[in-house]
């Protein structure tokens, strides 16, 4: 386990779960209409969600850890639990801070580049684990579909593009 144990998905939960909230409680949905102030207060709640997730996602963790045997965890007990969920809380929080610092300085989506780093970091392992037992001739036929695939996916994003202008200038 490692500091980051817990990544970034208790804040993409809280998040997700605070939008569902919103519309099903009146106070968070005036809130939300009230302009940049309240999506602030959304968002300091966000964070809060993220840590009470984490809270428990750790505490999960670390009983699990214990449960793989002295050799992953050779002093098991409430101090092992407490030092897991301050380190993974500490962790996720680090993530979000960062997220928002990308954010803030215009860079982009910070949790979502977070996300992808995280996607792209495992793509090429994953990806040659899978095609370890493929002959040339599969990988072939491998990289000609995804080819194909990727034209596809950019033709029709332009047909949709093209299609949104010309009904913009109508």
């Amino acid at each position: 386990a490692t500091v980051f144990a817990l990544g970034i998905m208790p804040y993409i939960t809280a998040s997700i779960v605070l939008s569902l909230l919103v519309p099903v409680i009146p106070s968070l949905e005036k809130l939300q209409k009230s302009g940049a102030e309240g999506q602030r207060k959304i968002t300091e709640y966000t964070r809060y969600g993220t840590i009470g997730l984490c809270f428990f996602q750790a505490i999960g963790t670390a009983y699990y850890l214990q449960g793989q045997g002295p050799e992953i965890v050779p002093n098991p007990g409430f101090m092992f639990i407490a030092l897991c969920v301050v380190t993974f809380t500490a962790g996720t929080a680090f993530i979000m801070w960062l997220g928002e610092q990308i954010t803030e300085h215009g860079v982009g989506n910070g949790i979502s580049l977070i996300i992808m780093a995280g996607i792209i970091s495992n793509l090429y392992p994953s990806m040659a684990s899978y095609l370890e037992g493929f002959d040339r001739d599969a990988w072939q036929t491998l990289l000609t579909f995804v080819g194909a695939w990727a034209v596809a996916v950019v033709a029709v994003e332009v047909l949709v593009e093209e299609r949104i202008a010309l009904e913009e200038r109508v």
